[in-house]
């Protein structure tokens, strides 16, 4: 699927629950992927960013990108998911996040070989600290599957993990329990 077309599926169910008046929130994050052996054994390194809406009290539609590079040999990934994520409150000011989806990554490793698109299920676990105002740090664990990449016929996994800083805007109101 183009990058084009995608980034339109990702951004139509925002535009709608926007338009309802939903809260939202939205991030930017440092990302450190450990990518699949078969591809490096440097870890990559990048940033990223994510918006999410709030479907229900503790229940949002994620979407996030994020793009990084290995150190030599070089090694791209910039992987987009879209996410169904569950946020509990665990502590005054916490708030703890599950949630599962669909990932897209553009893989694009050094030399010869082309890059590719690879499609698979991706899982998210993480923490939010609030400090007030909506205003917040979220530190998130990233688990990518991408089953039989064209590449080389092998299955690939990938482990990420994010921290970086949200805004939630809009009102919110998660109740404790």
């Amino acid at each position: 699927m183009r990058p084009l077309a995608l980034l339109s599926l990702l951004l139509c169910p925002f535009a709608i629950l926007s338009a309802q008046r939903r809260p939202m929130e939205v991030a930017i994050y440092g990302r450190m992927t450990d990518p699949d052996g078969s591809l490096s054994r440097d870890r990559v390194g990048g940033f990223g960013g994510r918006i999410g809406l709030y479907m229900r009290e503790r229940v949002a539609l994620e979407a996030d990108w994020s793009r990084g590079v290995s150190p030599a040999p070089a090694l791209e990934l910039a992987p987009t998911a879209v996410r169904v994520t569950y946020h509990v409150p665990i502590a005054a000011g916490w708030t703890g996040i599950l949630g599962a989806g669909w990932v897209d990554t553009r893989i694009d490793p050094a030399g010869p070989a082309a890059a590719t698109r690879e499609g698979g299920p991706t899982a998210i676990i993480g923490v939010r600290q609030e400090f007030g105002a909506g205003v917040g740090v979220r530190v998130d664990a990233v688990y990518d599957y991408l089953p039989h990449p064209a590449r080389d016929g092998v299955d690939q996994q990938h482990a990420g993990l994010q921290v970086g800083l949200s805004w939630r805007l809009g009102r919110l109101a998660v109740r404790r329990g």
